[in-house]
């Protein structure tokens, strides 16, 4: 399938492209937020490329992909990583305008050999259409993302036998990376493409007034703990997922906020339909926890998934005001904290779809008391 989902991206780049005036675009920084997987649809990351080779992909339009740096590389790359001012590049800068994506990362020195080398050069920047394009995702994207949402749901069952009274938090956010590297999840280590965030507080009381640093608080009977973890998985996707348990019963203070804090992530995927912006869906959901007496949630708690866990487009900065389409997954879990207190959140991801949002994760959504 990855070589279906390939060539649908490379012709929906042509025609971004297209429409745009463009036969060429070169493709800044193609590790950031893994572009680089995106244009060549791998199932593994690739290992990152040395830093000082500033790498870059030009992409034509009948998807072919030259491999280029903005610097001079080391004599056994040269081959592999061309650098820019070493290439003669005349057949595409000195034609029609040329588009970029993350203009902000072209070095001087290489902005300025184009311009003396090439007096026609002249380009686009068309890094907010491509964002646009891929927040998009095929039947086949969205059924990759399904399975990726799978592996965290799998991944969750083991929490019952990681959270336990005296462990440190540093041992379960180790124990949940490794068991991630064991259902399959690619990377240089296990610890740099996994994201857990975890927390941990007595179940009603105030939550550390200093920031608690590496390896974290000793999980005690009684605590609360939140769970939410991001990043790459097996296929090339990303997912996550995020819970609240706790160590023992529930007290009715803490039941009453978990499903306040349930209810706010409803009020939000209710939202979310084709034509609605994240804007206002945040508003809405931050009304609702304020009124509720919990803190409006300023952080990015909805943002697209794909193969990056944190794309385009998030509730916060640009694109949260772009109209939502059918096809795009999110993860979707607002925080409901107190005034100094943990929070409680509950993370899915979410499928727009024409009828509204439909919930890839199959994790039970219950408050879960463990004994």
């Amino acid at each position: 399938m990855s070589e279906i989902i390939r060539r649908q991206r490379m012709a929906a780049f042509a025609e971004l492209m297209h429409s745009q005036g463009v036969d060429h675009t070169l493709v800044l920084n193609p590790g950031l937020g893994n572009l680089d997987q995106w244009f060549f649809a791998k199932t593994e990351l690739p290992l990152a490329a040395p830093f000082n080779r500033n790498p870059a992909y030009l992409v034509s339009g009948d998807g072919e992909i030259l491999s280029l740096s903005q610097v001079t590389t080391h004599p056994t790359d040269r081959d592999q990583f061309p650098a820019i001012g070493d290439t003669d590049l005349a057949r595409v800068f000195q034609g029609r305008p040329v588009g970029i994506v993350n203009p902000q990362f072209l070095k001087k020195p290489v902005r300025d050999h184009l311009v003396s080398a090439y007096p026609a050069f002249d380009w686009a920047d068309l890094t907010t259409e491509f964002a646009a394009l891929r927040a998009v995702k095929t039947p086949e994207e969205v059924q990759a993302l399904t399975l990726a949402a799978a592996e965290y749901d799998r991944l969750f069952t083991a929490l019952p036998l990681l959270l336990r009274a005296e462990r440190l938090e540093k041992e379960v956010v180790n124990d949940l990376r490794q068991r991630l590297a064991w259902q399959g999840a690619a990377g240089e280590t296990p610890a740099f493409h996994t994201q857990v965030n975890l927390t941990s507080a007595p179940m009603d009381g105030p939550s550390a007034a200093l920031p608690i640093f590496w390896p974290g608080r000793r999980l005690s009977w009684g605590d609360r703990v939140n769970v939410t973890v991001r990043g790459y998985l097996p296929g090339g996707f990303s997912a996550a997922l995020g819970r609240t348990l706790t160590l023992g019963q529930a007290t009715e203070t803490t039941k009453r906020a978990f499903d306040l804090a349930l209810e706010a992530q409803a009020l939000a995927v209710s939202l979310l339909r084709p034509g609605q912006t994240l804007g206002q869906v945040t508003n809405t959901v931050n009304s609702f926890l304020q009124a509720q007496g919990f803190l409006a949630d300023e952080s990015v708690w909805i943002s697209g998934l794909g193969v990056s866990a944190y794309e385009w487009p998030r509730n916060l900065g640009p694109g949260m005001d772009t109209p939502l389409q059918e096809g795009m997954v999110l993860a979707v879990g607002p925080e409901a904290r107190y005034p100094g207190q943990d929070g409680y959140r509950l993370m899915d991801a979410v499928c727009i779809t024409s009828n509204g949002a439909v919930r890839l994760s199959q994790t039970d959504q219950a408050l879960r008391e463990l004994f």
